[in-house]
């Protein structure tokens, strides 16, 4: 069989997108739909007059467990949920609260007077000389 490139030239006929497995229906000559990205396949109507009935008998035995597979993956998540709140709820109760303007993180603290950098203590001359003259920025 050979593969076709989606938007080539061909005849009229039944062809299949290799991945998605849609059917593409061609009642006279013409181009193939979709992008260079997809394959199809042409299939003589016959087999897919075949092919549907096992597709469907598939689809009719897959479904009651999708439906419990799907039923299981709610309810896990479900009780997952519950439980994550829960435990969210229990560590707001547990944490220690902070009080407003409180630092955290900040070091230990120093004995008598901080150390002062020199460059510190020029941006403060500086921006009390322009205070005094009353300059602005």
């Amino acid at each position: 069989m050979t593969r076709l490139i989606g938007g080539s030239a061909v005849e009229s006929g039944y062809y299949v997108n290799v991945r998605s497995l849609a059917v593409v229906s061609l009642p006279a000559d013409g181009r193939l739909p979709g992008s260079l990205g997809d394959e199809f396949v042409r299939v003589p109507w016959p087999l897919l007059l075949a092919a549907a009935p096992l597709v469907g008998g598939a689809l009719l035995l897959a479904y009651p467990a999708l439906g419990l597979a799907t039923m299981a993956v709610g309810l896990v998540r479900r009780v997952a949920g519950a439980t994550g709140r829960g435990v969210r709820d229990l560590a707001a109760t547990v944490a220690a609260g902070q009080a407003v303007g409180e630092a955290h993180l900040t070091g230990k603290r120093g004995k008598g007077q901080p150390v002062r950098r020199r460059e510190i203590e020029d941006l403060e001359n500086e921006v009390a000389r322009r205070r005094e003259r009353g300059e602005r920025k």
